[in-house]
C-alpha cells in the first residue's frame, strides 16, 4: 500500500484527497507487477481528508517558503509530497497506516503545520476517510514546522519529529507526541526540543533535518517503549 498527495502546477490549490494505491512487485514475472490501476497507475482509492494546501507559493510552485533568523534566504519544505516513512501497524488485528505531510496555513502567509493521519486499512481495504487527522501547530505559536517523520509504538503511542524555524529563531529539530490512552486523537501540550539551531542555513535551502527527525521519532516511539515515551516525548508531564 502506498499513499500520495497532489503536486499542483501552482501554489495555493485547496486539496481534499490522499491517493491510495496497491503496490506489488513480481520478480519472477515483472509484467504481473502492480502499482495502482492500469497502465497510467491511477489510485485504487481516494481518501477524503480535511482541506490542506501544499507548502508552496506562487508564481509557479515555489516551496522555498520557510523563514529563518539572520537571513532573507527561505528554506525548502519539499512540501509537495507525503513524507516517509508511511508507517504500518497491526494492533490486535486492526491494521492502519500512519503518515504526515505539510499544510501551509493562512495561504500564502503561513506558517506551515505538520498534518498527520491514521488510516484504518484492516483487511487490505482503503477507507473513505481518515481515522485520525490533525494539523500540529503547538497551540498556534506561529512557528513553521516541516520535514516531518512519524513513528508509532506497539501500544499506539505516537511521536512526530520535524524541523522548526521562524523569523526569530534558527532552524532546529523538535518533536511532539500523543499518548494513546490519554490524548485520544490529538497531540496535546508542549513540544520538546532535540537539536537547537546554531545559525541560519544559507548554503543549502533544504535543512537536512529529515533523516535526523526520522531517527528521533523512530527511536522514541518504537525503541525506548512506553516508559521512555512518557518521560521524554509525551505532550504532558506524567
Amino acid at each position: 500500500m502506498t499513499l500520495a498527495i497532489d503536486s499542483p502546477a501552482t501554489g495555493g490549490v485547496t486539496l481534499t484527497q490522499v491517493h491510495a494505491r496497491f503496490f506489488h512487485v513480481d520478480f519472477v514475472t515483472p509484467a504481473n507487477s502492480v502499482f495502482g490501476v492500469g497502465q497510467t497507475h491511477q489510485p485504487n482509492a481516494e481518501i477524503t481528508v480535511n482541506t490542506f494546501r501544499n507548502s508552496a507559493i506562487s508564481p509557479g510552485f515555489n516551496t522555498n517558503v520557510i523563514p529563518q533568523q539572520g537571513t532573507t534566504v527561505k528554506l525548502d519544505t519539499v512540501g509537495d509530497r507525503m513524507k516517509v516513512p508511511v508507517v504500518y501497524q497491526n494492533r490486535a488485528g486492526v491494521e492502519s497506516l500512519w503518515a504526515t505531510h505539510e499544510n501551509l496555513l493562512n495561504w500564502p502567509n503561513g506558517p506551515v503545520a505538520v498534518r498527520w493521519y491514521q488510516f484504518n486499512v484492516t483487511g487490505g481495504v482503503f477507507p473513505a476517510t481518515a481515522t485520525e487527522q490533525q494539523d500540529w501547530t503547538n497551540g498556534n505559536d506561529g512557528l513553521w514546522r516541516w520535514m516531518s517523520s512519524i513513528a508509532v509504538d506497539p501500544n499506539g503511542n505516537t511521536v512526530i519529529g520535524y524541523s522548526t524555524s521562524g523569523p526569530s529563531i534558527f532552524p532546529d529539530i523538535r518533536y511532539a507526541g500523543r499518548h494513546q490512552s490519554r490524548d485520544g486523537n490529538r497531540c496535546r501540550g508542549v513540544e520538546r526540543g532535540v537539536i537547537a539551531g546554531a545559525g541560519d542555513l544559507n548554503a543549502r535551502r533544504r535543512s537536512g533535518c529529515k533523516c535526523a527527525a526520522h531517527k528521533i521519532s523512530h527511536i522514541i516511539a518504537t525503541r525506548t517503549g512506553i516508559v521512555a515515551y512518557g518521560q521524554l516525548a509525551d505532550c504532558h508531564p506524567i
